[in-house]
């Protein structure tokens, strides 16, 4: 919490929380919607993705979007909302007169793969189009390199590579969320 202070005293905007949704996750809403009531906080409910053998503990053990918006009725309305700032796949919602915002990035429930524009770059530099798949793109040799055009390359070839198929999701790719960036 001294960091989000610290992000906040030097009006960094905007600032977002992340939280991936498990079930003890639901004990703490109060904790999480109280963030966002007299600050401009932007915490967002990230789902558990099955990545690289992890996913949902036991069977149902997953908390999904949906869960979370059934509990957060008992602080109030959600109103939708425009994203803070930035893109990405998050979904934003108001609560009531609150300054912050309550975001859910929703890839397992709601899937948003056409309208998703990430790449990740892996620490050993390769380029993955997307999180489900195990297609990527070496672009390590580019950037040692310094070929800006190489590199420019590389990019090109990952986004072209992107295939936007739902039916990637839930599948496990075999790189562990730590060896992606996630």
């Amino acid at each position: 919490m001294r960091g989000v202070e610290a992000a906040v005293e030097s009006n960094l905007a905007p600032v977002k929380l992340n939280a991936v949704l498990m079930p003890e996750t639901l004990d703490e809403l109060p904790d999480f919607v109280r963030l966002t009531r007299d600050r401009e906080l932007h915490v967002r409910f990230i789902e558990w993705m099955p990545v690289g053998g992890c996913g949902p503990r036991p069977k149902g053990g997953a908390v999904l979007r949906d869960q979370v918006v059934q509990r957060l009725a008992e602080f109030g309305d959600l109103k939708p909302e425009e994203s803070p700032g930035g893109w990405g796949p998050a979904r934003y919602f108001r609560l009531n007169s609150h300054l912050g915002t309550i975001g859910f990035i929703s890839s397992v429930s709601d899937h948003f793969c056409s309208q998703c524009n990430r790449l990740r770059l892996t620490a050993d530099g390769r380029l993955k189009s997307c999180l489900f798949s195990d297609d990527e793109v070496d672009v390590r040799p580019a950037l040692s390199s310094r070929d800006w055009e190489a590199t420019a390359q590389a990019i090109s070839s990952s986004l072209g590579a992107k295939s936007f198929d739902r039916n990637k999701v839930g599948r496990q790719g075999s790189r562990t969320m730590s060896e992606i960036g996630g």
